[in-house]
């Protein structure tokens, strides 16, 4: 420690070249080796790395680490985005994604937000598996072999997380999501979050989110319940669900409205206390379910002779987001997703 604070002082001190550089020559056994060499802290890496002070951008810059050091409450850690990292880790690849990829003319990606122009989409993923979510990193700055290649960035195994949450760990600098009673984790490679991306399209075109507990990303193929998944969606629609598509079709066309010769045709509301009784799945298995309140089965019922595809309803002080066509509903507090069916 004491050696870096003198070669430091030494750096800065010493006549310096126009872009910070200090000349240095150290005694050897037969010579003298001459060399340039210059001191940046963090401040200075960024500046260097990314031409600015920013790590991230967008939403990810106002985040706030979850993690902190075990010994120094000194210590603080920055959001940073993969763009950030791999502009300081390896400018060359950061540099031949932009030009081959971003700034190609043929290349079609149009952001996060572009929904497919597709009519239907099925997305069926695993969860409930332990999925790595973030990391804590450091400045490698150990002693290496000229011809061994190291990164710029280590994982800092010296973390652990702000505050201890259900549904999160954290070991060896690596933070990851767990199964929780209110919240599925990812599949063991990608993160729920991202898997569940496609739910921002779902005004846009006809989504199914189907989730298989324990299914493993690397393996999810073989899995006999992903057969099933696939073959129920690649089974002909019935003569009513091709006339729910063709209505849907009409409304993004530009009709605010189904025509009132399809609703004289198709809408035929169920008198209350019709008998229909809803029930949602106490766990992702749904080896055992409870049953909605009078009224929200009433208006479930309704919703789906209307032809309604998805509602807010209120059940004990909690919000949920149905959607009539995945039979599933959506805890808005929590995200959590279960499983609907009418009996």
């Amino acid at each position: 420690k004491h050696r870096l604070f003198f070669l430091r002082d030494v750096l800065q001190a010493g006549a310096r070249t126009s872009d910070g550089f200090t000349k240095l020559s150290v005694m050897v056994a037969g010579g003298t080796i001459e060399f340039e060499a210059r001191y940046l802290d963090y401040q200075g890496l960024r500046s260097h790395w990314l031409g600015s002070q920013a790590l991230a951008e967008g939403p990810g810059a106002e985040f706030e680490a979850p993690m902190k050091h075990k010994v120094r409450d000194s210590e603080i850690y920055d959001p940073l985005d993969s763009k950030s990292l791999l502009r300081m880790e390896c400018p060359e690849v950061a540099d031949m994604v932009q030009r081959y990829y971003i700034e190609d003319q043929y290349c079609d990606y149009a952001g996060l937000e572009s929904c497919p122009p597709i009519k239907r989409m099925v997305a069926v993923h695993g969860v409930n598996v332990k999925t790595e979510c973030m990391y804590a990193l450091k400045v490698n700055t150990v002693r290496t072999k000229p011809k061994v290649l190291t990164t710029k960035f280590v994982l800092d195994d010296a973390t652990e997380l702000v505050e201890r949450k259900p549904g999160r760990s954290m070991n060896k600098g690596m933070i990851y999501e767990l199964e929780d009673p209110d919240h599925p984790s990812g599949d063991g490679t990608v993160t729920l979050a991202s898997m569940e991306h496609c739910r921002r399209w779902a005004d846009s075109l006809s989504l199914t989110v189907e989730h298989i507990p324990g299914a493993i990303h690397s393996t999810m193929l073989w899995d006999e319940r992903f057969h099933r998944v696939v073959g129920a969606a690649l089974t002909p629609p019935s003569a009513d669900e091709k006339a729910e598509e063709e209505e849907r079709e009409k409304l993004r066309a530009g009709h605010e409205q189904p025509s009132s010769k399809a609703r004289l045709e198709t809408f035929h509301p169920p008198p209350r206390g019709s008998g229909t009784r809803w029930q949602a799945a106490k766990d992702d298995a749904a080896t055992a379910w409870w049953d909605c309140p009078e009224e929200v089965s009433e208006r479930l019922t309704r919703a789906r002779h209307e032809g309604t595809h998805c509602l807010h309803v209120e059940v004990r002080n909690q919000r949920y987001e149905v959607n009539l066509q995945s039979m599933t509903q959506r805890n808005l507090q929590t995200g959590k997703v279960r499983r609907l069916r009418a009996i």
